[in-house]
């Protein structure tokens, strides 16, 4: 190959853009932070609650009173509030869409 290098293994620096990180996180919630895909068995973080499998500095969390992009009420026309999803390394909750917790009989609630 032109200009092929090679690199020894290691620890190295990552460097990810804004839209990187942006449809990174949009992935999470379609796939293994979905409600929908725990329901199914289908997340690999099924069963996972309270569980530490990240790196203790990773936090993932919803706080839609931010600004500038605060918003009282959700999609489907909830009220919001902040959901932590991943604290401190730890699986603390997931992402549910009202059709989904109805559907499976369930009531969510948020730390």
């Amino acid at each position: 190959m032109e200009n092929s290098a090679k690199i020894n293994s290691g620890t190295l620096p990552v460097f990810f853009t804004p839209k990187a990180v942006r449809k990174a996180i949009a992935k999470l919630w379609k796939t293994v932070l979905s409600g929908q895909t725990i329901v199914q068995k289908a997340s690999s973080l099924s069963n996972k609650i309270g569980q530490t499998i990240f790196d203790h500095l990773f936090t993932l969390f919803e706080d839609p009173n931010l600004e500038p992009y605060d918003c009282p009420l959700d999609d489907e026309g909830m009220p919001t509030m902040l959901k932590t999803f991943i604290e401190a390394d730890t699986v603390k909750s997931f992402y549910w869409e009202k059709k989904m917790c109805c559907s499976c009989r369930m009531q969510v609630h948020w730390q």
